[in-house]
């Protein structure tokens, strides 16, 4: 098929731009919208997906700590963003290229080659994308099975762009009329002299007796006309109204779904005030490598354990359920905290040994370590002698309700003293292994063994806070995993003095701890700092280190303005 550019149609600047972009933009936005929906609702394969892992595989630790400091928690809403914004662009450069060999009012015999070569290419350059990710990444993240559902998304989502594009370019084009069409080619193929004029108003043209006759007005054919210039039509109003409602509905899903994907972390801040000592399940941050959660089903839910097992088992969650279960509190702190911020919650849980699941299937003497599966093929490991301890348990409930679905419903791990990244979620496998793996986290450089570093904050006064001289209540929480918290010390001069602070009664043994101090602030600029001393007698560690590889470590600091009392 030969193609030739189209001459420009006539109309305005904006009404060409408009054709350039509109039925474009409306059909990518409206179909990367479904596109989004489908990926949520069916944990389907995402591109956004390939191109985290393949980031996150090849920066080294230190860049991908700056980069942990310029996106910080909005890190996965940006990489989101990014992701719809170049498959958008990709379609819309699609889109204006075809325009320019096709007139508006061209119907679908005409279209139908440019059509194919859109989705062709779409496709192409979308899974040429995706296998250069896939191949970037540590290892592949995209299976068998889903190559096969990201091949048939990409064509199916690649040919609505184009359909619908394609639709509402060929409805805002005014239609041609052939009666008028013809009248006009006959009109321009005959001959007409230059008019003469015989004193009136008319002009008149010499015939061939040399009378004059009146001078026939040339007919002038309707002309397709873009869409803002054809909107005063119904088949006009009709594109503008409706390719409108597409794209704001859809840009107004694709805006929930990216600001949903930035709740992730803190989902609620308790800035400036003490923390309750049982975080609400809603308030509880939230961390996982996913732009879109699995979501399980309960009753379809199965926990197989396998390996170095006399027998391997697979459960159902009635029958998880039916294990003997015991409440605990316990503190959990994501590795990615750093000094300050608030990526620790505490909850009262409800579960079970794994220790006692296990000895249901018989751990062989061979196996060493555990390897966890996690629904969303996050997997992590624990070693055998570690799991021992009945402490390690596998939880169903959070602040006596069903475990939430962020939270790893139907069942996760608690695993006192390690970091988040070693407690993992919507687990539907545990096998039994001779020797240890590298985990998802692991694989891209940070600990293998998660162990929590002590950590201190200061929650009262707020950063930057200005109050009157005088009595100064300053407030915060301490925490060193499976340790415990044995003491804690509050500088106002920047870590030249240290005085005691007064630590509360533990709320439980895995639990954080609060602590408050009052000291006569006199007016002036006070910095302020704390350190902990956790149960073994160890005091937290002075130097600041970012969370990559093993957990930041530091005083956290605050800064505090007393005015002169009047």
């Amino acid at each position: 098929m030969r193609m030739r550019a189209m001459p420009a149609a006539p109309g305005s600047t904006t009404a060409k731009a408009i054709r350039l972009i509109g039925p474009g933009a409306v059909g990518a936005l409206g179909a990367l919208a479904l596109w989004l929906l489908l990926v949520q609702e069916s944990d389907a394969p995402f591109l956004g997906t390939l191109i985290v892992d393949a980031t996150s595989s090849v920066l080294s630790p230190s860049g991908f700590s700056r980069v942990l400091d310029i996106v910080g928690q909005a890190g996965k809403a940006v990489t989101l963003a990014s992701t719809i914004v170049l498959q958008f662009l990709l379609f819309i450069v699609l889109w204006a290229w075809g325009t320019q060999y096709l007139p508006a009012q061209a119907g679908w015999r005409e279209r139908w080659p440019f059509a194919a070569i859109q989705v062709g290419i779409a496709f192409a350059l979308l899974v040429i994308f995706a296998a250069i990710f896939d191949l970037t990444a540590v290892s592949s993240v995209f299976d068998g099975g889903d190559w096969a559902n990201y091949l048939w998304q990409t064509l199916l989502f690649s040919s609505l762009f184009v359909g619908v594009a394609h639709a509402l370019d060929r409805l805002a084009a005014a239609p041609v009329r052939a009666d008028a069409a013809a009248i006009d080619a006959a009109i321009q193929a005959t001959p007409v002299d230059p008019p003469v004029w015989d004193g009136g108003a008319t002009p008149v043209s010499a015939t061939d007796d040399g009378a004059s006759a009146p001078v026939r007005a040339r007919a002038t054919t309707p002309r397709s006309r873009p869409l803002l210039e054809h909107s005063a039509t119904r088949r006009g109003f009709l594109a503008l109204a409706g390719g409108l409602g597409v794209f704001v509905t859809a840009a107004v899903f694709v805006g929930r779904v990216v600001a949903d994907t930035a709740e992730t972390g803190v989902r609620r801040t308790f800035a400036g005030m003490l923390p309750p000592p049982v975080t609400p399940n809603e308030a509880f941050y939230t961390v996982s490598k996913n732009f879109f959660d699995p979501t399980v089903d309960g009753d379809s839910w199965r926990l197989r354990i396998d390996g170095l097992v006399e027998t391997p088992l697979e459960f159902t969650l009635d029958e998880i359920l039916a294990f003997p279960a015991a409440e605990s509190m316990n503190t959990l702190m994501c590795i990615s905290y750093e000094l300050g911020d608030e990526l620790i919650s505490n909850a009262r849980w409800v579960g079970t040994s794994l220790q006692t699941v296990l000895d249901r299937a018989g751990v062989l003497p061979e196996a060493t370590h555990i390897q966890f599966t996690s629904a969303d093929d996050y997997v992590e490991s624990h070693s055998v002698l570690y799991v021992q301890d009945p402490r390690v348990r596998l939880v169903w409930e959070m602040n006596a309700e069903p475990l939430p679905h962020k939270h790893g419903f139907p069942l996760r791990l608690l695993a006192p003293g390690r970091y988040g990244i070693k407690n993992p979620k919507w687990i539907t496998r545990i096998t039994l292994i001779d020797g240890n793996i590298q985990g998802y986290w692991q694989q891209r450089g940070w600990s293998q063994e998660g162990f929590i570093q002590t950590m201190s904050r200061i929650d009262v006064p707020p950063q930057g806070g200005r109050r009157a001289a005088g009595q100064t209540l300053v407030q915060g929480i301490a925490f060193a995993g499976d340790r415990g918290i044995d003491r804690v010390e509050v500088s106002t001069d920047d870590g030249a003095t240290w005085t005691d602070a007064e630590v509360e009664d533990p709320f439980a043994p895995l639990a954080w701890r609060f602590w408050s101090f009052t000291f006569d602030a006199a007016a002036a600029t006070h910095i302020l700092r704390v350190r902990a001393t956790d149960g073994s007698g160890a005091v937290q560690t002075a130097e600041e280190n970012p969370p990559l590889p093993n957990g930041s470590t530091g005083y956290h600091r605050r800064e505090l303005r007393t005015t002169p009392t009047t």
